[in-house]
């Protein structure tokens, strides 16, 4: 006898609900992180699911609930914000959390245990700053991570192109860059030391002078500012810290 085809449950699944309402679901997930001194920290990420977008990053060293509702509240401002929000079942959620966004309007999604696949998006950006950024670096302080990750979020939604929604940058620029007759140069730009490399199309800002000689010859001085001293300055400045402290430590 055929074996009878076993019956598929109603509705749609969650690899569907995601794919049809991506443009309406925010996820959102802690990503813990520990400092030189064996400190925790904690940074809290909201991300859109439909353009990749990270939408607000945070950093405590306490996480609560009073804490973990304000990052909300910032990123809804001015009645912005999804139908969806995905969480995970984190304590610190709490009933500060779930009162925000119900009066914003926010269904929240928990997602089951054992289920990583479930926010696969978010937990996989987690990854990607760990191994990207946060593995190269020596953090010392709250304020120093925030700066970090600010400079990693902002490479990653507006350098960073992504295969899930066709090799799109999450946000792109507001219109096309106009042509430079001169012509630009494609750098390689470091950031945060080169524990994160972009490459980026740099149009040559030249500030002309002139000066006529006696023949009636016309001389154009041109100057241009190059940007990758900044870099050098910054990574030599990381290598200092980093000799400073491992002298320190010494008898």
């Amino acid at each position: 006898m055929r074996p009878a085809r076993p019956a598929r449950p109603r509705g749609q699944n969650w690899k569907t609900f995601l794919h049809t309402h991506a443009e309406q679901v925010w996820a959102c997930d802690f990503l813990p992180v520990t400092d030189l001194f064996f400190r925790s920290l904690f940074a809290f990420f909201i991300i859109e699911l439909h353009s990749r977008k990270v939408i607000h990053v945070g950093v405590t060293r306490y996480p609560t609930d009073a804490w973990t509702a304000e990052p909300l509240r910032e990123a809804t401002a001015y009645g912005v914000g999804p139908k969806h929000l995905i969480r995970d079942n984190d304590g610190t959620f709490g009933v500060g959390f779930a009162r925000l966004a119900n009066t914003s309007t926010i269904e929240i999604l928990t997602t089951p245990y054992y289920a990583p696949r479930a926010n696969a998006i978010c937990e996989r950006f987690l990854g990607s700053v760990r191994r990207e950024c946060l593995d190269h670096l020596l953090i010392l302080h709250e304020k120093q991570l925030h700066r970090v990750l600010g400079a990693s979020v902002h490479s990653f939604n507006r350098a960073r192109p992504h295969q899930g929604i066709t090799q799109q940058i999450p946000e792109p620029q507001a219109g096309p860059m106009p042509p430079d007759p001169a012509g630009g140069k494609v750098l390689s730009c470091a950031i945060l030391g080169g524990s994160i490399m972009t490459i980026e199309e740099v149009h040559t800002y030249l500030r002309i002078s002139e000066d006529v000689t006696a023949r009636g010859m016309r001389r154009v001085v041109l100057a241009t500012w190059d940007i990758r001293s900044k870099k050098l300055r910054q990574r030599w400045l990381y290598r200092f810290l980093f000799l400073s402290i491992c002298l320190a430590g010494r008898p």
